[in-house]
C-alpha cells in the first residue's frame, strides 16, 4: 500500500528527471509530496492529483501512466511541455494508505468531500500548493484531473452548462478516446456529486477550467490501463494544444 505508492512517486519522478518535494504534512505527520515538470516559464498549467481514497490502486496506476505520457518523447508531448507546466500530487492521503483507511483521512473525513470546508490538513496543503503554483509565476490552469477507482471506467465531469475554458473539453476528450480505442467502454457522467465538495467542483468553480475525476475500473487489468491511459493522455494534450477534434471540419 503505502510503500508501493511512495515507490511509484519516486519512480515516476525519476523517469522525469525531477525530485519530489514536500509540500506539507498530513494529520499523522507524513509527508505530502509533489513534483513539477514542463517549461518553468509556462503560462498554462495542468494539475493532476491522486489517491484521495486509499484503496483505489488502479487510479494510482492510471495516474502514473498518464504522467509518463505527458513526459514522453513524442512530438505531441514535447510540444505540450514547451507550453505547459504540470503539477502532480500523486498521494494526497498518505495516512489513509498507510493505516488502511477505506475512504477517509485520519480525521475521519472523506478528503474528496472537503474541497470547500477544508477541515482537513491534507486538502488545505494541496489547495495551497496549487494556488501557489498558479500564482508564482502567474499560470492559467487548463485541466485539473483527480484519479480514482470505481467498479467501471468513467469520467465524472462538470455539469454540461458550466462555462469553462477550454470549452467542451470533457466531451471532446471522450470522443477522441472512443475514436482511438473503439473497444474501450468508458462513460461520462455530468451529474455525479454535483453538490458535494469534490476536487473537480473546486477546480471548475475556482479556475473556470475543466475539473475531471478520472475513474479506472477496480478490476480493469493493469495491462489494459497501460494501453489506454497513455492514449487518453495523448488525446488530452492534442486538445489542449488546439488540435481539432476527430471529424471536425478542417
Amino acid at each position: 500500500g503505502f510503500a508501493v505508492s511512495e515507490w511509484l512517486i519516486d519512480a515516476t519522478a525519476a523517469k522525469l528527471g525531477v525530485a519530489p518535494r514536500e509540500i506539507g504534512r498530513s494529520t499523522g505527520g507524513r509527508a505530502i509530496r509533489a513534483f513539477e515538470f514542463g517549461a518553468a516559464d509556462a503560462r498554462e498549467a495542468v494539475i493532476v492529483i491522486g489517491r484521495q481514497h486509499p484503496p483505489e490502486v488502479s487510479g494510482t496506476v492510471g495516474l502514473s501512466h498518464f504522467i509518463e505520457a505527458l513526459a514522453g518523447d513524442t512530438e505531441t508531448a514535447r510540444a505540450f511541455r514547451a507550453r505547459f507546466r504540470v503539477l502532480c500530487v500523486p498521494l494526497v492521503n498518505p495516512d489513509g494508505v498507510h493505516e488502511g483507511q477505506w475512504r477517509s483521512t485520519l480525521g475521519a473525513v472523506d478528503a474528496n468531500r472537503d474541497w470547500g470546508p477544508f477541515t482537513q490538513v491534507e486538502t488545505r496543503v494541496v489547495r495551497d500548493a496549487i494556488l501557489t503554483f498558479v500564482r508564482e509565476p502567474v499560470r492559467t490552469p487548463r485541466l485539473l484531473l483527480d484519479f480514482h477507482a470505481t467498479p467501471k471506467d468513467i469520467f465524472y465531469v462538470p455539469p454540461d452548462d458550466t462555462p469553462l475554458e477550454p470549452p467542451h473539453f470533457a466531451s471532446r476528450w471522450l470522443a477522441a478516446i472512443t475514436a482511438r480505442f473503439p473497444d474501450y467502454a468508458v462513460e461520462q457522467n455530468a451529474m455525479n456529486n454535483v453538490k458535494e465538495w469534490t476536487f473537480k467542483r473546486w477546480a471548475f468553480e475556482t479556475f473556470g477550467a475543466p475539473g475531471i475525476t478520472y475513474e479506472l475500473g477496480s478490476t480493469t487489468p493493469h495491462d489494459r490501463i497501460a494501453r489506454i491511459v497513455p492514449g487518453a493522455a495523448e488525446e488530452a494534450m492534442k486538445i489542449l494544444l488546439g488540435e481539432p477534434a476527430p471529424g471536425a471540419a478542417k
